[in-house]
C-alpha cells in the first residue's frame, strides 16, 4: 500500500516532534566485571568502566521507540502522540507541538506564533487488539470536558477554568477491515475541525453525529487551510483572555 508523504515524514521527525531532543542517559560508572555477559551481549560495545558508549544505547532506544509508531494498527496512547505530530507537521511553518517548548502538561497540543491553540482528539474504529478481519462498530466519543486551569511549561498552574484551546481537531480514522486498515496513513483519517465556541457549553465530551453540525470536515490535503480560515475568524485568542 502507498502512503502519502506525510506519513513518512511523521515517522521521520517522531525523535524530533514527539519527544524534543532525547534526553541523555546518566549512567553510573560499574566495574566491568560485572557485566561481561552484557558487554558480550552488545557486541563488546561497552568500555572499561562498565558503561555503554552513549551514542549506540540512544540509538538503540530511540529504534525500539519509533517502531511503536511503525504499526498498521496503534494502541490508544501511540495512537495520539502520533496523530498529533501528524497534525503539527502537516500544519507545518508557524505552528509547532506544544512539547517542543515544554508544554507536555498543557491543555492543548499545537500553539502557532500568534498565540492560537490546538487541541487535538482523535478516535479509531479498529483497535490493536481486534483479531477479527471486520473489528466492531465502535462509535467515537471524544473528550471535551472543561477544566479547572493548566500548567504552562509543566511547572507553573494556572487557573483558568474552561477549554484553554482556539480549535479544536477530532481526527476519525473509520476503517475496520483488517487488510486495508492503516493509522500510519494520513489519506485514510477525516479531521473534524471546530472553532472552541462552537462546542456545547459545559458538555464533557461528543460524538460524530453532533460535530457534523459545528465543524468542517476534510482530509489531509485541507487541514491546513481549513484551520487557517478558522483562526482568521476568531477576534481574541484564549490566551489574550
Amino acid at each position: 500500500m502507498l502512503f502519502v508523504q506525510h506519513n513518512s515524514i511523521a515517522l521521520q521527525e517522531q525523535d524530533r516532534v514527539l519527544d524534543g531532543v532525547f534526553p541523555k542517559v546518566h549512567h553510573r560508572s560499574t566495574p566491568y566485571g560485572r557485566f561481561k555477559h552484557l558487554n558480550k551481549a552488545n557486541g563488546g560495545n561497552m568500555d572499561m568502566s562498565g558503561t555503554l558508549k552513549q551514542k549506540t544505547l540512544d540509538q538503540r532506544i530511540q529504534k525500539i521507540i519509533l517502531k511503536r509508531y511503525d504499526q498498521p494498527a496503534m494502541n490508544n496512547t501511540v495512537r495520539a502522540h502520533f496523530v498529533e505530530c501528524l497534525i503539527a507537521i502537516e500544519l507545518d511553518v508557524g505552528w509547532q507541538h506544544s512539547c517542543m517548548d515544554g508544554g507536555e502538561w498543557n491543555q492543548w497540543d499545537c500553539e502557532h506564533d500568534s498565540g492560537a491553540r490546538i487541541e487535538i482528539k482523535q478516535s479509531a474504529a479498529r483497535q490493536s487488539w481486534d483479531e477479527e478481519e471486520i473489528s466492531l462498530i465502535r462509535p467515537a466519543r471524544y473528550d471535551i470536558a472543561p477544566r479547572k486551569g493548566y500548567w504552562e511549561n509543566d511547572d507553573i498552574w494556572k487557573d483558568k477554568p474552561g477549554r484553554n484551546a482556539d480549535i479544536y481537531i477530532f481526527a476519525w480514522r473509520g476503517e475496520r477491515r483488517d487488510e486495508i486498515c492503516d493509522h500510519r496513513d494520513a489519506a485514510q483519517w477525516q479531521y473534524f475541525i471546530a472553532k472552541e465556541s462552537m462546542l456545547p457549553e459545559g458538555q464533557k465530551s461528543i460524538g460524530i453525529t453532533p460535530l457534523k453540525d459545528i465543524s468542517v470536515v476534510c482530509g489531509i490535503s485541507d487541514l491546513r487551510v481549513t484551520v487557517e480560515k478558522l483562526i482568521s475568524e476568531i477576534k481574541v485568542f484564549k490566551a489574550d483572555q
